[in-house]
């Protein structure tokens, strides 16, 4: 737990007071590295910005951080609005999705919906959901992933038309938001979807004046998560400086294995 009291103590240093509750979850196979097992340690507060602040990210219906035996790759990560920058690129993407129309509602189940994320996670993910081989086995994992009313949990949905082209899950807190889970239509790669709806949830962050959108967790090496990279305002949490941004760490650039920190948390 080393590793883990050092983050809250750089951002929150009175946190002893009136700690999170938590509770460590049984190590299952890494879904960023392969050939390694992920530990995690669920956290509990009555204050989602408390969690988001402390690091948190969300796995269906918990927040939790990694709290793995000697691997220290995967850091907390949010967006400081302060520093965003639009750039060219981004500004394309959302010019290209103008006719779309944004919907925000509670969490809930449609045909349409689960056609959506069945092709998504069929196409993108392959042989990581060969195990679910039967409607009842994939209607639980998005059960279990997505469907989680939590109270402060929205889902995103955008349309062209009667066609659904993403959903997004979002928590909103009183001073952020956090990004869950994206799922979108593969089939139109030029509107850049999994972009566009993150460029979507950093403008609802700026129309409430909040400093930051959360965004899980950022590993330089799991190629699935380099993409965070290009967005500039990047943070990650470090036990020695707290919330720091991403140019400033040793982590900038890099993608090259390294030996695995010794130690226990």
């Amino acid at each position: 737990m080393r590793h883990l009291l050092g983050l809250w103590d750089a951002v929150e240093p009175g946190w002893r007071d009136n700690p999170p509750l938590s509770c460590r979850l049984p190590n299952h196979p890494c879904n960023f590295l392969p050939g390694r097992e992920w530990s995690l340690l669920a956290l509990h507060d009555e204050s989602i910005d408390r969690l988001m602040h402390l690091g948190g990210g969300r796995f269906g219906p918990l927040y939790c951080l990694p709290a793995c035996y000697g691997c220290r790759y995967c850091h907390p990560a949010r967006i400081a609005l302060k520093s965003f920058r639009w750039t060219r690129s981004m500004r394309r993407t959302r010019n290209r999705n103008k006719d779309l129309i944004q919907r925000i509602g509670p969490v809930e189940m449609t045909a349409k919906k689960f056609e959506l994320f069945e092709t998504f996670v069929k196409t993108q993910f392959q042989t990581k959901t060969d195990h679910l081989t039967t409607d009842r086995e994939r209607l639980a994992f998005y059960d279990s992933w997505h469907l989680n009313q939590m109270g402060h949990t929205k889902e995103v949905s955008y349309w062209q038309g009667d066609r659904l082209l993403a959903v997004s899950t979002i928590d909103i807190g009183e001073r952020g938001i956090y990004s869950h889970y994206c799922y979108y239509d593969l089939t139109v790669p030029r509107r850049r979807l999994g972009v566009f709806t993150f460029l979507k949830e950093i403008e609802m962050c700026a129309q409430r004046d909040w400093p930051h959108l959360y965004i899980g967790f950022m590993n330089t090496l799991a190629k699935k998560l380099r993409y965070k990279e290009q967005f500039t305002g990047l943070e990650i949490l470090l036990p020695e400086t707290g919330w720091t941004p991403f140019e400033e760490t040793p982590l900038a650039g890099k993608a090259q294995p390294e030996k695995a920190a010794a130690g226990k948390d």
